[in-house]
Formats: structure tokens, C-alpha cells, sequence
């Protein structure tokens, strides 16, 4: 999948505004960026994008929660290239991309029922 349907990109649009509202002390730019960042991520491997822009939100929400306190990071949201955090990164993309596959499998399992 190279594109956000009009539905999904809707959504989307919406997220960077919710994570502003949770941490106020980050540029609007720099979630906007990270947000970014994380659909192509997503999007290169999805075979549909109903949950992508949900799926992005979790993403940098936790980056930016796992981020120490007063110390910008990379865009000004991830902690940058200390111990530790080309794991951690490693990790949240695994799990993300384990959840578009959860998500893949249940409904190819409702489709078969019906």
C-alpha cells in the first residue's frame, strides 16, 4: 500500500492535535514530523490502512512518554541515539507491525465466516 485512502488521511489529520493537547511542551512540527515518520513506516507494510492512524498515535505517544524529561530529542520527541534506543525503536515497530497483523488475521477470520 503506497496511499492513505480519503478516510484513513481524515483521521490522521486529527492526531497530531490530540498528542499537543497531551504534552504541550512539544512543537506542533516536531509531532507533525514523528507522525509522519511513522505512517510511511506503516504504510510500506500494510495491506490496509483502517488502523494506521491509530496505530501512529500509539507509536509516538509512547516515544514521547519514553522520552526523558526536559531533554528534546530527535525532532524534539525521541530520545536520540543513546543506549539503548535503536532497540527500544526496534521494538515498538514489531509491535506495531504485530498489530496490523492481529488486526489482518481477525478480519480475514470474519470475512470467512460470513
Amino acid at each position: 500500500m503506497q496511499q492513505l485512502t480519503l478516510k484513513a488521511a481524515k483521521r490522521l489529520e486529527q492526531v497530531p492535535r490530540a498528542l499537543a493537547a497531551e504534552f504541550p511542551t512539544v512543537p506542533l512540527e516536531a509531532l507533525e514530523h514523528e507522525l509522519a515518520e511513522r505512517v510511511h513506516q506503516l504504510v510500506g507494510s500494510a495491506h490496509f490502512d483502517d488502523f494506521i492512524p491509530l496505530l501512529a498515535h500509539r507509536a509516538v505517544r509512547a516515544r514521547l512518554r519514553d522520552a526523558p524529561a526536559g531533554r528534546p530529542a530527535h525532532g524534539g520527541v525521541s530520545s536520540g541515539p543513546g543506549r539503548g534506543e535503536p532497540r527500544r525503536q526496534q521494538v515498538e515497530e514489531a509491535r506495531v507491525r504485530g498489530g496490523l497483523a492481529d488486526a489482518e488475521r481477525e478480519l480475514a477470520g470474519a470475512g470467512s465466516r460470513s
